[in-house]
């Protein structure tokens, strides 16, 4: 184990404690100290394993816009409102 593991297994912990807490950009945190591990790796296993951990925190992303958005259309919340709410968001 290098320390490069090592800064990127810290890396990584404080990623999902940032997408636990919302304070920290978590998934960001996670996909750069990825990316830097596969750099420095510089094998064809380590964009492997950048592919997939990048694969599956891009379908936390949309999972997590989706499955909210899903719930209030069922219940009953206009599409105009979410619409605004998302303009509003990006306002902000």
């Amino acid at each position: 184990m290098t320390l490069a593991d090592v800064l990127t297994g810290l890396a990584i912990a404080v990623g999902v404690v940032g997408i636990v807490v919302p304070v920290l950009p978590g998934t960001s945190v996670i996909a750069v100290a990825v990316l830097v591990w596969a750099i420095v790796v510089g094998s064809v296993t380590g964009w492997v394993v950048f592919a997939v951990a990048a694969a599956a925190l891009a379908a936390g992303v949309v999972v997590k816009y989706l499955v909210p958005g899903k719930r209030m259309k069922d219940a009953g919340v206009p599409g105009t409102t979410m619409w605004w709410g998302a303009a509003g968001a990006v306002v902000g």
